[in-house]
């Protein structure tokens, strides 16, 4: 019996074992039709929700996609198939079986009489898609998403130039979300000049907040959920999602990429790096479903569309926690300058926002143990440096924009209304760009104030610009030990190494030649008050997004000039600093010291 039962087993694996070469075919031929499938599945998803398909187009899209459906169902278990090793091949690729044997289920339970069952895949209305069809294609995407993840060797090797990676990471997404605008379904009339639908994907991804259109009124729901993606993602960065999916499915993250995220958000190992790609997405996740769930009580009454009351909350919290100041309203927030609870919901989700992702994790960890009593449970430096320079700056700005706008801008308000006008504009002057006062009525030295909190900005590592606050710390303390003759900078019984003290003035030497360029070359194009030139300049450059009201009537050479300036100011600094972090070897030499007088 036991020879009779390997005979069995041995047949088995003979019937179900493949050559290498039969393998690697069979690899090949399945990678080339994921491949088109991934571009028929693309177009299909532009043709129906960018366009106005006919019933017949539709009809047909539907057709492909119910055939791309059967395919992603069929490849997991033809490669499983083919493959030598199949547990180790299961315990890989669990994420997509998984998503296969939800969607399978998902078939058979649903209910044909609401457009469900298998046989609901192949229909679809006048209205659109039915409902088996819509979990199709989020089926299909989710397929789409795992196996780009998967198959990341391409961005690992771009990961080895992280300046290049950055750079490109952002232009492809700048290129797909002015695509997307760019489709008839995507705004009210059904165009778009190019210009304008590049000025407002840039804006969007550097999560700035200029416009030269009205978002509300221009742009559809499909338009303004375009934006919003563009938003989220601009605010976290593709890499942080790309690594984030590749944590989460099991993908072993190269050496370079985690080098590219240890460098960009200060984590100092993989573990650390690990913790904070997961952080990153579940703390987005929770504080903007917070904001959301705040903002849709807050707003209830004043809305009689719950779609839009819906959409409405969701966009302003996701806008608001990625510091990009876009807003649903033509006039911004200035609708809800009397609502104490907008301005402290939007305000709050902005500091939260703007404080970096590597403070809201030491904060967290340091709340967490410290109320279990553990040892070794205190702030890092940078949380508390981030944290007092944070709460200065925002007492400093309001106490200096509340007195110098309390009769002009915020004339007609009550006392109570303009010390919260006051506050709010100090905390979104930095980084967020919304407003709850007319920003083109204030005054001169509003503007400047406004100027210098925006070229500050936020802190390391979060989804603000401006060169940090960080930064303008150790610029300050190293002005003030000069003063002192201190041949060290000291804070917190802590030294500042020399290096970074060096990185600090890189980072604003470099920040004020964009600006300077920028503001000069918009001097020559535009025919615009210098002071407002100056201030679009600074809030373009430090992804702020307050305008002194000249943002729509610039030229199309000067909001070209504009795109530049948001571009590097949301991957300049951050690029900046991974080029001048990068180590290389010392020379063997050095020349004779010089004297050079100074001041």
């Amino acid at each position: 019996m036991t020879r009779q039962n390997e005979s069995v087993r041995e047949l088995i694996q003979q019937k179900f074992t493949f050559t290498p070469a039969l393998r690697a075919r069979v690899d090949r031929l399945l990678r080339r039709i994921f491949l088109i499938c991934a571009v028929v599945a693309i177009a299909g998803f532009i043709v129906e929700y960018g366009f106005f398909p006919s019933d017949f187009l539709r009809q047909i899209v539907h057709i492909a996609q119910a055939l791309i459906i059967l395919i992603f169902c069929l490849m997991p278990l033809t490669q499983l198939l083919f493959t030598h090793q199949r547990l180790t091949w299961i315990k890989e690729h669990l994420a997509e079986l998984v998503v296969v044997a939800v969607y399978v289920i998902y078939l058979l339970v649903s209910s044909p009489e609401s457009g469900g069952g298998i046989s609901g895949v192949w229909s679809g209305d006048d209205t659109g898609a039915s409902e088996a069809m819509l979990g199709g294609q989020l089926f299909i995407a989710a397929n789409l998403i795992i196996r780009f993840v998967r198959g990341n060797r391409t961005l690992a090797a771009l990961a080895q130039r992280p300046v290049r990676f950055i750079l490109l990471t952002f232009l492809a997404v700048i290129g797909v979300g002015t695509l997307l605008l760019s489709l008839p379904r995507a705004t009210v009339s059904g165009y778009i000049h190019p210009i304008d639908a590049l000025f407002t994907a840039t804006s969007a991804t550097c999560v700035t907040g200029l416009i030269v259109v009205d978002t509300g009124s221009y742009f559809t729901r499909f338009g303004q959920s375009v934006i919003m993606g563009l938003i989220q993602i601009g605010g976290l960065g593709l890499m942080s999602f790309t690594a984030f999916f590749s944590t989460i499915l099991g993908v072993r993250l190269a050496r370079k990429e985690v080098a590219l995220f240890s460098r960009a958000y200060e984590a100092d190992a993989l573990s650390t790096v690990r913790r904070l790609l997961v952080y990153m997405l579940l703390a987005t996740l929770l504080i903007e479903l917070l904001g959301f769930g705040l903002l849709y009580q807050t707003w209830g009454p004043k809305y009689a569309d719950q779609s839009e009351l819906l959409f409405s909350s969701a966009f302003h919290s996701v806008s608001a926690f990625c510091n990009a100041g876009f807003s649903l309203n033509a006039d911004n927030m200035e609708a809800h300058a009397g609502s104490v609870g907008t301005s402290l919901i939007i305000s709050s989700l902005i500091i939260l926002g703007g404080l970096g992702f590597i403070v809201l994790m030491n904060l967290t960890s340091f709340r967490r143990r410290h109320k279990k009593g553990q040892p070794h449970s205190r702030l890092t430096l940078q949380t508390k440096l981030v944290l007092v320079v944070t709460a200065i700056l925002l007492v400093i700005g309001w106490i200096a924009i509340t007195p110098l706008e309390w009769s002009n801008s915020m004339q007609g308000m009550d006392v109570g209304e303009k010390v919260m006008a006051g506050y709010f504009q100090s905390v979104t002057t930095r980084t967020a760009g919304f407003n709850t006062i007319p920003t083109d009525a204030l005054s001169a030295g509003t503007l400047f104030i406004m100027i210098v909190l925006m070229f500050i900005g936020a802190s390391p590592g979060s989804t603000g610009g401006g060169i940090k606050t960080s930064t303008f710390a150790v610029i300050v303390l190293n002005f003030w030990a000069n003063l002192r003759g201190k041949k060290r900078v000291e804070v917190f019984k802590r030294e500042i190494p020399a290096g970074v003290i060096k990185q600090a003035l890189t980072v604003l030497v470099g920040g004020l030649a964009f600006v300077v360029m920028g503001f000069f070359i918009l001097l020559l194009l535009e025919d615009q008050p210098p002071l407002d030139i100056l201030f679009e300049t600074v809030s373009a450059w430090g992804t702020v997004g307050l305008s002194a009201g000249i943002t729509g009537e610039l030229s199309y050479a000067g909001r070209i000039i504009i795109i530049l300036l948001m571009f590097a100011g949301r991957v300049g600094p951050l690029s900046l600093g991974l080029a001048i972090g990068k180590k290389h070897g010392e020379a063997r030499y050095s020349y004779p010291e010089g004297r050079i007088s100074i001041g």
